[in-house]
């Protein structure tokens, strides 16, 4: 599986590393913490169990994190601007044909999600476990739709910042619920075509 590296000034650090020593152990926990949240979800997960499988001292865990939460947020937290980047280059080229937006739309966030098999999943069901997981995630789909929004009413004037921000929000639902049922490998393609189609009429009625 491809891991997000990148520990951004974002993540709840309790110590920002400042020696690649300690910019290793961060990206080792997150990787550890990540590989047990997809085998044993996040209910089961644990710093004692990220600590063990990592071979580190619990306390060079709490160096840097204060508990699960911490470490949760830190991966949503990279997961999210991750996602974030890769949408941002497709909402860059306003004068491309509808169908090979939606397509390079849907492309992106397919491959996107199979190099991270599983964690979507996974963070839909942790966001559920505290406020402050459900807080990340509003807060981010509004920046997705602010910025989806803003492309959607480059590419027609006409469309309010409201409208533009709820056609943004459909797509995205859209996406994620083609996102969730395509690990079903058998129907993907299938699925694909019909989401795709699905997505392109929408977003003519708009654009």
């Amino acid at each position: 599986m491809t891991k997000l590296t990148k520990t951004t000034p974002e993540a709840p650090l309790r110590t920002a590393p400042q020696q690649t020593r300690g910019q290793d152990r961060v990206k080792l926990i997150l990787e550890v913490a990540e590989d047990l949240l997809l085998s044993k979800g996040y209910e089961a997960l644990s710093t004692n169990a990220i600590a063990a499988e990592a071979k580190i001292s619990i306390g060079s865990l709490y160096h840097f994190f204060e508990d699960k939460v911490a470490i949760l947020e830190a991966l949503i937290t990279r997961y999210n601007e991750a996602q974030f980047e890769m949408l941002k280059v497709v909402h860059a080229d306003k004068n491309v044909s509808l169908e090979a937006y939606v397509d390079s739309l849907l492309v992106a966030l397919v491959k996107f999600s199979e190099g991270r098999p599983g964690l979507l999943i996974a963070f839909s069901h942790a966001v559920t476990a505290s406020p402050k997981f459900e807080k990340m995630e509003t807060e981010f789909n509004q920046k997705l739709t602010a910025m989806m929004g803003a492309y959607y009413r480059q590419r027609n004037p006409k469309l309010t910042e409201r409208k533009a921000s709820l056609v943004a929000w459909t797509v995205i639902v859209i996406a994620e619920g083609f996102l969730l049922a395509s690990y079903d490998r058998k129907r993907a393609i299938e699925r694909y075509r019909e989401v795709k189609k699905a997505t392109k009429r929408y977003l003519e009625l708009y654009l």
